[in-house]
């Protein structure tokens, strides 16, 4: 008996989980290719013109993020176990694009998007605390844009920091603005400085000693 509530329990929790957040883990770019597909037929298709056409590592992980109530809106592609060449080539095109920002993952003053959601409120679909809304607007934030918050996968470089992850990583913004998507009825972001209540922006992280590429394109 036992057994079977501790079933019935594990599945009403993965069925929860799924309800709002899909997340997958793959070894084919069969499904990233789908995934980017329905994501484009939802938004604009230039949104995602900064992930791959096909998958370039033998893993890959990606998350497509529907989650209107807490501003959560998006696609994240981590690329992991990538050659030395293939990361230099990416590293070296981007440097060559007109970039909006650049930063590193070790700043200690980044605007990261929905920067107070921990693993607990995350997996639980639950609403964050702010225990201190003085962090909300600080003075640095001024000249700086929206990076996500890369709670999505807690692999061997997860961190507690806001951006949640290891300080190995760059970080390429592409594209970004702070005017509230239409297509989705979004409120202002309670965790979000007074300049990007909504917005949206995409780029792409490198780490190089984690031999690991992580595309985003996110709407809050």
């Amino acid at each position: 008996m036992k057994n079977i509530i501790l079933l019935i329990i594990t599945i009403s929790t993965i069925l929860f989980s799924c309800s709002f957040d899909e997340q997958e883990k793959h070894s084919s770019d069969e499904s990233y290719i789908n995934y980017l597909l329905r994501f484009k037929k939802e938004n604009d298709s230039t949104m995602v013109d900064n992930f791959p056409t096909k998958i370039n590592s033998i893993e890959y992980f990606i998350a497509k993020k529907n989650d209107v109530e807490k501003n959560d809106v998006g696609l994240i592609l981590f690329q992991f176990d990538l050659g030395t060449n293939f990361i230099d080539s990416l590293k070296n095109s981007l440097k060559n694009k007109k970039l909006v920002g650049y930063y590193k993952s070790s700043d200690t003053c980044l605007i990261v998007i929905n920067k107070y959601e921990t693993t607990e409120s995350y997996n639980n679909n639950t609403i964050p605390a702010i225990k201190d809304s003085s962090t909300i607007n600080r003075p640095c934030y001024d000249e700086k844009y929206p990076i996500p918050n890369f709670i999505d996968y807690n692999a061997n470089y997860y961190s507690s920091t806001d951006l949640k992850l290891d300080n190995t990583f760059e970080l390429f913004i592409i594209e970004t603005n702070n005017e509230k998507n239409e297509k989705y009825d979004l409120k202002p972001n309670f965790q979000m400085p007074k300049m990007w209540k909504n917005g949206y922006s995409k780029g792409i992280a490198i780490s190089q000693a984690n031999k690991t590429v992580i595309y985003w394109s996110v709407i809050w």
